[in-house]
């Protein structure tokens, strides 16, 4: 057999024990899409714009709340990943959750507080404060929710770490709504919180049985290493998923109306779809490439790699070829009120493809210990969908939001890329890294 024919189905083999866990994934995206087009349905443009408002307001304490920790945590427990460091990892897992739920606990109090304030002067949209209030109960409890399903993602329990972190949450909230027949923001988020309580206790009863360790200890190394990488990646993960991810949907809150929010929500979770291939792949292959760079095997890493952006481009395929060719057609399934916003959807598809055919960068930087370049790469694009925010969305809504994100993820992963290819030597492309290699 050639060896890369060897390479690429020894990587295969490799991930089988994945399988599960990627087809886990695939549900999960499907169940979030689906929530979110029942949201469009019975909450219009209006009411969905301002229950993804509340959403992202939410999303930005539980980004501050988590310090970038997750990150940091599927590095060190991927390379730690041994049955005699059980107990270093356990006490890892209970000093991070004390420390997560402390500062979520203190977000939320001042964004329950400070609610109507937010709702009125900021957004003026006084009725968003009710729902403001139930969703920032969000983020003591989304925060734990993600360090918990850092940690099993990061001793390769990758099926049950994506149930708690994207299955059990959308798929909860559609059967409560389909069941209750709830009609009100409110409502929504109401039922959106529960779920998320209700997996954060899974998520707990599902790690302490994967690990039945009951003898803790606090690694000072450990500890050392993970204040050292909390800077760098929590400042990417601020850049990522606040403001590239979410800010837009603030700033048309702030600078336009709830039904381009509403139309603009609507499109990015269909847009997103594209992304969750990358992020699915990404999640089976971070732990493999923290071990594999911390044992210096770089033609493994960029073997993952390519399997990885492989992977990623066979799932998102068929969401890219619906949403290019039946932009309309597609956002008609969250009504027809929100048929014009078909040329939202092709924007921000553009931008998510892009995301998707450069492979892991992000992923690759941050696991080889680049986390510092890639927080950079990200303080870039953030710079500039912010100032395209600022300059688009009072002229064009939610067709300026839908600019401003394209242009961020471009750019981030187009220096990601870049970077990757000048640090590491390693084409996270289909098939170019693994005969790269071979050649050599």
């Amino acid at each position: 057999m050639p060896r890369f024919s060897y390479l690429w189905a020894n990587d295969l083999i490799s991930v089988r024990r994945s399988t599960i866990g990627l087809i886990v994934r695939v549900f999960a995206a499907l169940a979030a899409l689906t929530f979110s087009i029942l949201a469009g349905r019975i909450l219009g443009a209006a009411g969905t714009g301002a229950f993804f408002i509340a959403l992202a307001v939410a999303t930005v304490g539980v980004v501050f709340s988590k310090l970038g920790l997750d990150t940091a945590i599927v590095k060190i427990v991927g390379r730690e990943n041994t049955s005699d460091r059980k107990a270093e990892v356990g006490g890892l897992f209970f000093l991070v959750s004390s420390l997560v739920f402390a500062i979520g606990l203190l977000l939320f109090s001042v964004l329950w507080l400070s609610a109507e304030r937010v709702s009125s002067q900021l957004f003026n949209l006084p009725a968003l404060s009710p729902v403001l209030k139930v969703m920032a109960l969000l983020v003591p409890i989304l925060s734990l929710v993600h360090i918990q399903a850092a940690f099993l993602r990061g001793r390769d329990r990758v099926s049950k770490s994506f149930c708690i972190q994207y299955l059990l949450i959308p798929l909860l909230s559609i059967a409560v709504v389909l069941l209750t027949g709830v009609d009100a923001p409110v409502d929504f988020a109401i039922v959106y919180v529960a779920a998320s309580a209700f997996t954060l206790i899974t998520g707990g009863v599902l790690w302490f049985l994967s690990e039945n360790c009951r003898d803790w200890s606090f690694e000072t190394a450990l500890k050392q290493e993970l204040a050292k990488l909390v800077p760098p990646m929590l400042q990417s993960a601020i850049m990522n998923a606040v403001i590239i991810r979410w800010s837009a949907i603030i700033f048309l809150g702030i600078w336009s109306t709830d039904i381009e929010a509403g139309y603009f929500s609507a499109a990015s979770r269909v847009a997103i779809a594209l992304s969750l291939a990358l992020v699915t792949t990404n999640a089976v292959a971070a732990p493999r490439l923290a071990k594999q760079f911390a044992n210096g095997e770089i033609a493994a890493v960029a073997i993952t790699s390519s399997t990885a952006t492989a992977f990623a481009l066979l799932i998102a395929s068929p969401i890219f070829f619906l949403c290019f060719f039946l932009p309309s057609w597609t956002m008609s399934l969250f009504g027809q009120e929100f048929v014009s916003a078909g040329n939202v959807l092709l924007v921000l598809v553009a931008g998510e493809l892009m995301n998707v055919l450069v492979g892991p960068v992000g992923t690759l930087l941050q696991m080889s210990g680049y986390e510092r370049v890639y927080r950079n790469c990200t303080i870039a694009s953030a710079m500039l969908q912010v100032a395209l925010c600022i300059f688009l969305i009072p002229k064009f809504g939610a067709m300026g939001a839908a600019i401003a994100t394209a242009s961020a993820l471009f750019l981030t992963n187009l220096l990601a890329f870049l970077f990757t290819y000048k640090l590491l030597a390693v084409l996270p492309l289909p098939f170019v890294a693994a005969r790269v290699r071979v050649r050599r």
